[in-house]
């Protein structure tokens, strides 16, 4: 044993280890040439991600100029402490953290500190004589004593791996050597196909660097370990009364981390959010609560702590790596190997989950929802975005939720223009941008936006010169047949309404600048892909605020680099200015047998009196800034509107409070989720109209229960804050077929219902305006002075929106050939509805595929899409959760399919996202 030890540990053992293993990392490294530049220059990997990988990729060539020092190179026993002291530990927990740590936990941060001030003791010791100072010696064993008991804990870890790891290593050598004399290598390679040929001298240095990493990961905790041993032992004798001092500071250090490894749990919380949950009474669970939300930002903490657990440890409770590696790999018991497994899971409690990732997430996620009116992703959209942006974590193609306010895309340049009709107040307003992708990656540029009062969005462009025109399709159509175009990566443009006058425009690729990458200055078939352009435009009637209010962008901004021209007519001009049209005439055209009239009759408006008014407040966490009482004493005088009608308050989220009155204290606790057609569903009477006042909270939940509300019940949505999100379908529709709007302040929308209801003719009343009135009938209606502006395109458009708006208003929405109805207008007339979408394509083949969608019945489903993101945890269910330890040759397989992707990435023969 002695003699194989001294072999072991001899000169040329030692050299071809240390030399060796460094040359071929450093030739792997060099092999690999743009790629590694290329990370370290993509903006989106964050500086501590970089910091790992520049050190992981310094510390070989560190080690190789260590052999020019005087007294380093002859003494190879030094070489062999370095080596496996200092070296190696660095790379591989560099690897670990870079690959499978996504989250510094407070105890990996303890780790990793200990480590670090283990090695530079250690270090330090290697190459520097004792000096007879106190404070340096003290401070040393200290170091020391950290890394006997680190060392000591992970080399105890690495017990349970060791014999799993030395068996697959011994089989997937057999296996590579008996290949070599075999045709089992060559057919592996044609089945590789014909760019592993070009991967030879990548595939050689980089299938032995992966053996001897892997090899290190058995056996370097024990050697690690002995070699801290001896050092602490040399270093004890100069510790001051080193046993009490080495005792008192180990029970600290224990202790500390143990604390450290307490792991918060919303188990704790579950059982009082499922009462409140299942309590269906407003005020009960009112009470219930109050105790639940002094604890908002503790709660908060423990659902993001569990929604990110699988980022932030090796695995779950369900690990089971060291048993299926014991039964596959040695062929243990299966009892004995699954003993094992549970004192491991012990022993690694500080890396070890001590819940189900899975269960855990949901429970998280939902219970967010839930009480705090909003998806995680968005409520703590910084926190995540933090822990995902890493070298191992992929962004979705798609500009999803964690997307929203990024700077990927800048706008280069961005036109405006308007266009007045000589004949009507109705103008056309078109809005053009061209983008500059900053990253290395296809980025999607994403709105939501809102156009004032009776705007219709009537035409859509894509692409560099906007040569591709946007069709109308049904919205569940075009919906899936953009998605499917952007997991294709093909070019795409969707414009949706999401709202009775909230849009959604998505647009996809926004290419990178290719030219700007060094992993792809050498291709000299590389080539700079043309600005993406989209040009949008919508007929608007003429007031002071015509432009779109974008309430959400996600990858898009503009900044002082923006080129931002106006022009009115054709002229450019300084900003926009119009001239108010008067109109003396009653304004007709026919749309879809419809007789449709404007007229500019004027309006004696009459106080609202005798009316019982619903007055809806939103209660719901997302309004929680929000004071009622201040609210009501700036817009309402309270004793006028109690006196001359009955106005009934009710708070909301998704139950409904007991009735109120106006002129109460109308204080209350904001909790749980927003659903505003469950709050109109359960109003206990009818009332003449209803009047919801709410914030920009976007949570509404799809609701699927019918609701049976009168036509001549108007519902007015106020949303106080003056930003208006996107509705889900439903929603839209019940406003809508209401004969109700979305108002941004609540003196506009009393005075809209007042004219409303001075009007006789109200059931051929559809809309109204500054301007005049729109009247739709079946039959001619007798006006003086009538003009037909058949021939006015602004006006066509506008009058046909009205026509949808009044069949919305009249038609059974459950019946597919009514909604056949509602979206021929729109085509005929190529404007957006709440069924029917803007869609740009740009080949036969997905013109192809929207034909095949608009066949399916459900082709008006949308579904309501908030973008949440899927995101995967760094490596699946976590590192140590496998359905099966795979075979050597599986190894062999693995590694060779990860090369053939690093040359197809490093060619660009398929994009990838950073």
């Amino acid at each position: 044993m002695q003699k194989v030890k001294e072999i072991l540990t001899g000169k040329i053992i030692t050299y071809l280890l240390f030399g060796g293993y460094n040359t071929v990392f450093i030739l792997f490294i060099l092999l690999l040439g743009g790629f590694i530049p290329g990370l370290l220059l993509e903006p989106l990997i964050p500086l501590d991600t970089k910091a790992i990988l520049s050190l992981i990729l310094l510390v070989p060539f560190i080690s190789l100029l260590l052999l020019l020092i005087k007294g380093f190179r002859p003494n190879h026993k030094k070489v062999l402490k370095f080596f496996f002291g200092v070296e190696i530990p660095i790379i591989l927990l560099a690897i670990l953290r870079l690959i499978f740590v996504r989250e510094v936990t407070p105890i990996w941060t303890f780790f990793l500190f200990s480590i670090v001030v283990s090695i530079i003791g250690y270090t330090i010791l290697l190459f520097y004589e004792n000096k007879e100072s106190k404070l340096k010696n003290t401070l040393l064993s200290l170091s020391q004593e950290i890394s006997v008991i680190t060392s000591g804990y992970f080399a105890l870890l690495a017990l349970f791996f060791a014999p799993i790891v030395l068996a697959i290593l011994a089989k997937l050598i057999f296996h590579l050597i008996s290949s070599l004399f075999s045709t089992y290598l060559f057919w592996d390679i044609l089945r590789a196909g014909a760019n592993l040929l070009l991967l030879a001298p990548f595939v050689i240095p980089g299938v032995i660097l992966f053996i001897f990493t892997f090899g290190f990961f058995a056996v370097t905790p024990f050697i690690s370990a002995t070699l801290y041993i001896k050092s602490f032992k040399q270093q004890l004798k100069f510790l001051p009364k080193s046993k009490i001092t080495g005792s008192v500071f180990a029970a600290v250090f224990i202790l500390t981390g143990l604390l450290l490894s307490l792991q918060p749990n919303i188990n704790n919380h579950m059982s009082a959010y499922e009462k409140i949950k299942t309590e269906k009474n407003f005020e009960k669970r009112l009470v219930l609560v109050s105790t639940l939300m002094q604890k908002a930002p503790e709660l908060k903490d423990a659902f993001v702590y569990n929604t990110l657990a699988k980022y932030k440890f090796l695995g779950d409770n369900k690990i089971n790596f060291i048993k299926e590696g014991y039964k596959k790999q040695l062929n243990m018991p299966s009892a004995l190997a699954k003993q094992l497994q549970n004192t491991f899971n012990k022993l690694a409690l500080p890396f070890i989950y001590q819940e189900n990732f899975k269960t855990q997430h949901k429970k998280a996620t939902e219970a967010y929802e839930y009480i705090f009116d909003n998806d995680i992703q968005e409520g703590e959209r910084s926190i995540i975005t933090k822990v995902l942006k890493s070298i191992n974590t992929r962004d979705e193609i798609k500009a999803g939720l964690l997307n929203k306010d990024q700077k990927k895309v800048r706008i280069i340049s961005k036109n405006i223009e308007v266009e007045q009709s000589p004949t009507s107040p109705y103008i056309k307003v078109s809005i053009e941008e061209e983008y500059q992708n900053l990253t290395y990656s296809r980025q999607e540029v994403y709105y939501e936006f809102s156009l004032p009062q009776g705007a219709v969005i009537s035409n859509l462009l894509l692409g560099p010169n906007l040569e591709y025109q946007g069709v109308i399709s049904p919205k569940g159509a075009a919906r899936r047949t953009y998605e499917n175009q952007v997991r294709r990566r093909v070019d795409p443009a969707l414009l949706e309404q999401t709202g009775p006058r909230q849009y959604r425009l998505k647009v996809f690729p926004i290419e990178p600048n290719i030219f700007d990458n060094p992993m792809w200055k050498w291709d000299d078939n590389r080539r700079i892909e043309p600005n993406q352009k989209v040009k949008y435009e919508y007929i608007v009637v003429d007031s002071e605020n015509i432009l779109p209010q974008i309430t959400e962008k996600r990858n898009v901004f503009e900044d002082k680099k923006t080129k931002i021209t106006y022009k009115t007519n054709g002229k450019a001009v300084k900003e926009i200015k119009l001239e108010n049209k008067s109109i003396s005439n009653t304004l007709f055209t026919k749309i879809a047998d419809k007789f449709v009239y404007f007229s500019p009759e004027k309006v004696n408006i009459k106080d609202l009196a005798g009316k019982n008014i619903a007055f809806l407040l939103d209660s719901s966490y997302s309004s929680k800034n929000i004071n009622w009482n201040k609210y009501f004493e700036k817009n309402f005088k309270r004793q006028y509107l109690n006196e001359d009608n009955n106005i009934d308050v009710y708070f909301f989220n998704d139950l409904l409070s007991q009735k109120h009155k106006i002129d109460e204290n109308l204080s209350n606790l904001n909790f749980g989720r927003t659903d505003r057609i469950n709050a109109i569903k359960n109003l206990p009477h009818k009332y003449d109209a209803i009047f919801m006042f709410t914030d920009s909270g976007a949570y509404d939940i799809e609701n699927k229960t019918p609701i049976a509300t009168e036509a001549d019940t108007p519902i007015f949505l106020i949303h106080v804050d003056n930003i208006i999100p996107q509705f889900n379908d439903k929603l839209t529709s019940l406003i809508i077929k209401s004969g109700g709007k979305v108002f941004k302040n609540a003196s506009i929308a009393i005075s809209y219902y007042e004219k409303i209801q001075s009007l006789p003719q109200r059931d051929l009343i559809v809309d109204a305006n500054e301007y005049g009135i729109w009247y739709i009938s079946d039959t001619p209606l007798d006006f003086k002075q009538i003009k037909n502006l058949d021939n006015d395109k602004f006006f066509k458009i506008e009058a046909s929106s009205k026509v949808i708006r009044k069949l919305i208003q009249n038609l059974d929405l459950s019946k597919l050939e009514n909604l056949e109805k509602i979206h021929a207008v729109s085509k005929q007339y190529s404007i957006v509805s709440p069924y029917s979408s803007f869609i740009a394509l740009v080949n036969s083949r997905q013109e192809k595929e929207l034909k095949e969608a608009e066949k399916q019945n459900n082709k008006f489903e949308a579904g309501f899409d908030l973008g949440k993101e899927a995101i995967d945890a760094p490596s699946g269910e976590g590192l140590l959760n496998v359905p099966a330890v795979p075979e050597p040759e599986e190894w062999i397989m693995i590694f060779i399919a990860l090369a053939v992707l690093i040359l197809l990435y490093y060619k660009k023969q398929i994009p990838i996202k950073s």
